[in-house]
């Protein structure tokens, strides 16, 4: 596949006049219309500009590795290693458009579940949150409660949700987050930086739409996060708003990887740690054609995955393929399958992907590729599971909807999504079929 030019060099060309403000709607001036000495000097100014022009179009491009300013640079190295030399760069995704739902009522009614709590400890809870007289009378209505499955079910109104203040609705969220039932509040949509102006800027949301984010967003763990699409999705007025919306809660941060190979590289020792005990003689015969050239060439590390991720990564599932299945691919049945071709549904089936961690796999304490790594709540409970690359990164599906892509991500990028009540701890698992 066609390789991006780290060096700047391919694709760039002579500024051209056009490009920079010369000439109008009838065409440049010409040479024969003017005198020899206006013409004469036009030319050296336009040499002048078109020098000036090149000179920053080739110093504003930083080669991976050279020093630059922090946030400025667009690809950068981490730690070679037995996988080479590898070049990342990031990037957003966002899901298509038909992959939104757009019925106004399609996550509606708000219901809350507090798991492990009772009708007596449930009213303790509420009377701690900060709640006004009239918002605590409310949500005390017996009319509105229902004894669940080990636990409590609170349906409150759109009007009391969107009325709560932000401490209240902090700590009743982060209740709510402790239970699975509890989606979105267990794994809110949390921005990258800023308020809600710097997380939907450029979403061409209306300032309607906006205004009922900034009163339904919350803080946790300095990170600001939303869970309430069933209040806020009746509220918008278009289908298209809606989409829009629901496209920018879900931009995901993913990275881009390449490898880099040298004349000079061990292409051999590479090819040994993406083949990991496949004897896969194609890796080996690619990173050797890449050695041909004087510089060195990259290749995307997309080439060098098994088939299974190569074929899903940086896309979405598709619901119409997938809403039939046992349920939608989540991460632990995309990091169970991550050597299978076809995969293995059973592994949709927590027994089935425990029983196989316990039976097949052992615990080590340093990751190689295709390792898998298993993160775990406090009390012990398993929360996602990723499959271990390279470097400090790793193939996931962060979500078992068809809003969740499958990607990299960095390590410390992903310790942060699922940073939030806790740091959660993680467990390595190494197949004991292959080669340590």
């Amino acid at each position: 596949m066609p390789e991006n030019n780290l060096d700047g060099s391919e694709g760039r060309s002579q500024p051209k006049a056009g490009r920079v403000g010369w000439g109008g709607a009838g065409g440049f001036f010409s040479a024969s219309r003017l005198p020899w000495g206006v013409c004469l000097v036009q030319f050296i100014l336009l040499v002048v500009l078109a020098l000036l022009l090149w000179h920053f179009a080739g110093t504003s491009f930083i080669r991976p590795g050279a020093p630059s300013n922090a946030g400025s640079e667009p690809y950068f190295n981490n730690n070679p290693g037995p996988w080479g030399q590898l070049e990342y760069a990031r990037i957003n995704l966002e899901p298509p458009d038909e992959f939104i739902p757009t019925d106004a009522h399609c996550f509606g009614p708000t219901r809350w579940f507090f798991e492990g709590y009772t009708r007596a400890t449930l009213g303790e809870m509420f009377s701690q949150c900060g709640l006004s007289a009239s918002q605590k009378a409310a949500l005390m209505d017996p009319a509105i409660w229902s004894d669940g499955t080990n636990g409590i079910v609170v349906m409150p109104g759109d009007d009391l949700v969107l009325g709560l203040g932000e401490p209240a609705r902090e700590r009743i969220y982060s209740v709510l987050a402790r239970s699975r039932l509890n989606i979105l509040h267990l794994w809110p949509f949390k921005s990258r930086q800023g308020g809600v102006a710097e997380w939907f800027r450029q979403s061409g949301l209306s300032p309607g739409t906006l205004a009922l984010l900034k009163q339904l967003t919350y803080s946790r763990n300095g990170r600001l996060c939303f869970s309430d699409l069933a209040v806020l999705y009746p509220r918008i007025p278009t289908s298209a708003e809606r989409v829009r919306l629901l496209k920018t809660l879900a931009r995901t941060s993913a990275l881009l990887m390449k490898l880099r190979v040298t004349p000079g590289s061990d292409v051999a020792a590479v090819a040994d740690y993406w083949d990991d005990g496949k004897h896969n003689k194609n890796i080996l015969t690619l990173l050797e054609s890449l050695t041909n050239s004087p510089g060195g060439m990259t290749i995307d590390v997309t080439h060098l995955l098994p088939p299974f991720a190569r074929q899903r990564l940086y896309t979405y599932p598709v619901p119409a393929l997938d809403s039939a299945k046992v349920g939608w691919p989540d991460c632990n049945w995309t990091a169970m399958n991550f050597f299978n071709d076809p995969p293995d549904d059973r592994f949709y089936d927590s027994d089935v992907w425990g029983n196989e961690l316990e039976q097949n796999y052992i615990k080590v304490k340093q990751a190689g590729f295709g390792d898998l790594i298993v993160f775990y709540r406090p009390d012990g409970f398993p929360i996602h599971m990723v499959v271990f690359i390279a470097d400090d990164v790793v193939f996931t599906k962060n979500g078992s909807s068809s809003w969740h892509p499958w990607m990299l991500m960095k390590w410390d990028d992903l310790m942060a999504d699922y940073t939030l009540d806790y740091a959660p701890s993680y467990i390595i698992f190494h197949p004991k079929d292959r080669k340590e």
